[in-house]
């Protein structure tokens, strides 16, 4: 998916996800993953995120369940429905530096650990004292992806395409405000789609 953030950008320092963040990382929202990409550049640590570690659907979150319910799970799992990890806000990971460190030295670096008995869950600062339904409607990132699959038709492949751009955001933004001018970087990339006149007369560009 392509996420665009609800948080702040500015309020504390990110880094390279690319470089700083591993394992199960797909579709955490952007600014979590740089908050936690800047703690491992801090300290010259890749940080892991363990497998189901991430963002899970409701469907995931479903059959993770099950398999805690049935002792098949070494961990807990919540309830589907009522999971952080639900809203792409929450991550966990059991790299040594992160994993001991407390709630209050992460705050430097916008996060936190909101759940006492597990030292491996960490979420951004802004879901402290916040209720799960809060936190996913005031604070999950939104899904363009499925924003522009709705507004223009576009396929799986395509849109998959448009992700892979290293702005991938900004275009997609771009293109649900509907914009017409980007810069030539992007116009190259959107070029060299091999299904690129399909595309365009779905933008409209």
């Amino acid at each position: 998916m392509i996420l665009k953030s609800k948080l702040s950008k500015t309020a504390y320092p990110i880094a390279d996800p690319d470089k700083w963040v591993t394992g199960d990382k797909a579709d955490i929202d952007p600014v979590v993953l740089g908050r936690i990409a800047y703690l491992g550049k801090v300290h010259g640590t890749v940080i892991v995120i363990t497998q189901g570690g991430g963002f899970r659907s409701f469907e995931e979150q479903t059959r993770m369940y099950n398999l805690y319910k049935a002792g098949k799970l070494q961990a807990t799992a919540a309830k589907p429905g009522t999971s952080r990890h639900e809203s792409g806000l929450a991550l966990d990971s059991s790299t040594p530096i992160y994993r001991n460190m407390t709630s209050k030295e992460l705050m430097k670096y916008g996060l936190h650990k909101p759940i006492k008995n597990e030292p491996w869950h960490g979420e951004p600062v802004e879901t402290a004292g916040k209720s799960l339904t809060a936190i996913k409607n005031q604070l999950a990132p939104e899904d363009l992806t499925s924003q522009m699959k709705k507004k223009f038709g576009l396929s799986g492949v395509t849109t998959d395409y448009i992700a892979a751009y290293k702005y991938a955001e900004d275009l997609a933004a771009g293109l649900l405000a509907g914009r017409k001018d980007f810069a030539a970087e992007t116009m190259k990339y959107l070029y060299s789609y091999k299904y690129w006149e399909s595309l365009r007369e779905k933008l409209g560009l």
